[in-house]
């Protein structure tokens, strides 16, 4: 679900058709539901203590949270202008593409990859803040 869920955030496009968009913003409601509905099954499995005393748990929460917050906001102020989607990646579902990690945390070459994406992530936003 986790690669799936990637992908599908991957795929949005500058000038997209509404159609698309929307089929894009519902892929990512689904997502975000069984992502929640993980995260409720945990909680009571573990209960609170222990499922927050783990860090993946912790970083699955967060996201979880964010992703939520991010469906909101998609709700309240929709990206779309006279019937084109313009691509604005936020900060919360580029982050979700973290979850990648947590499938992939075990190899030394992941570390790497992870850090060079927080790097280039970083090195993105101060370029952008400078235009």
């Amino acid at each position: 679900m986790i690669l799936l869920n990637t992908i599908t955030l991957a795929m949005r496009y500058n000038d997209q058709p509404e159609s698309y968009s929307y089929v894009l913003n519902v892929l990512n409601i689904i997502f975000t539901a069984l992502f929640t509905v993980e995260f409720v099954l945990k909680l009571f499995a573990f209960r609170f203590k222990n499922y927050f005393g783990d860090p993946w748990n912790c970083f699955d929460f967060f996201i979880v949270l964010g992703s939520l917050i991010d469906i909101v906001f998609e709700q309240i102020n929709p990206h779309e202008s006279k019937g084109k989607a313009t691509v604005r990646p936020t900060f919360l579902r580029l982050f979700r593409v973290m979850r990648l990690v947590k499938l992939l945390s075990r190899g030394e070459g992941i570390r790497t990859l992870l850090w060079t994406f927080l790097k280039s992530f970083q090195d993105f936003y101060e370029k952008k803040e400078k235009i």
